[in-house]
């Protein structure tokens, strides 16, 4: 896993990446919803990224997922003032 953090303006972005097969952009917006999971199979309930989108947005953030840049895994950009007051 790749973790950075970084100001953008008045923005912080912090990036979190895997080596994993990532996710096809179809399924991106689908798996931050409820009840959603990345195949039958995978175990849980499909709320952890639900409840992350839920509280970027209490904090006035965003979260988005992408592929990483050199095509090996799943990239999660999470989006946040840089003033919390």
């Amino acid at each position: 896993v790749d973790i950075a953090i970084m100001r953008s303006m008045d923005r912080l972005v912090l990036t979190i990446g895997d080596r994993g097969p990532g996710v096809v952009a179809a399924d991106r917006d689908r798996l931050l919803r409820r009840f959603e999971r990345g195949t039958s199979a995978s175990p849980g309930s499909g709320l952890g990224l639900s409840i992350a989108v839920k509280a970027m947005a209490l904090a006035a953030g965003t979260i988005q997922l992408d592929n990483r840049q050199d095509g090996v895994g799943l990239l999660v950009i999470l989006t946040l003032p840089a003033d919390l007051d």
